[in-house]
């Protein structure tokens, strides 16, 4: 029985997609990178493809992701939530515990709850760039859960990847960040395209 549904932001609570890219294109000419050209170039490609295709070297990704994370945290008043997404956290906290578990910063998120009214009481989590998996495992054990109690919702393939190391299942959401065909070529356990399918997926996924 699932009992917890763990859920990104960016891309599946905040549509920070435009934002990202803006962020990422001023450091890019300010520090003679590549720039990403447009939102099919990004959500075609992974992250790690991404960051490669920017000329930014591995030992430097720690100082670009600051700054992006700065960079948002001072233009969050921008960030739009998804159409509907607000209905599904209602109905998905009646059933479950829904932590929000994100690479943001913190006070990003909780910004952006603020300014939209979102009535949100979940709790929130930073798990950094690339160890999501490492953090849905330590709170997994803090509170006591299983890996078939345990949902993600997230819309990257770093996200996919995460839940196959924990073996959790994991829905995908289509039209945020990484497209369709780049999702269903790492296999999710579910793809759903609106907010609206998520909780029909969550009953599919417990039978």
């Amino acid at each position: 029985m699932i009992k917890a549904v763990f859920r990104d932001f960016d891309g599946t609570i905040g549509d920070t997609l435009d934002l990202i890219i803006e962020a990422a294109n001023q450091l890019a000419k300010r520090y003679h990178r590549k720039d990403i050209p447009n939102k099919g170039t990004f959500r075609t490609q992974s992250m790690r493809t991404i960051i490669q295709s920017m000329w930014i070297h591995r030992r430097q990704v720690p100082f670009f992701v600051r700054k992006v994370r700065t960079y948002m945290q001072l233009h969050q008043k921008g960030i739009q939530t998804f159409p509907g997404i607000q209905e599904v956290r209602n109905t998905l906290s009646q059933n479950y515990i829904t932590w929000i578990i994100t690479s943001n910063k913190i006070s990003t998120v909780k910004a952006f709850i603020h300014n939209n009214e979102f009535i949100e009481n979940s709790e929130v989590y930073n798990c950094g760039m690339w160890n999501k998996a490492r953090k849905i495992k330590k709170m997994m054990k803090k509170y006591q859960l299983k890996n078939d109690e345990v949902i993600y919702i997230g819309d990257e393939v770093r996200d996919i990847h995460s839940c196959k190391k924990l073996w959790i299942k994991i829905i995908a959401v289509i039209r945020w960040y990484d497209n369709e065909q780049l999702l269903e070529e790492n296999k999710p356990d579910s793809i759903v395209h609106t907010p609206k399918e998520i909780p029909q997926a969550i009953k599919q996924l417990e039978k």
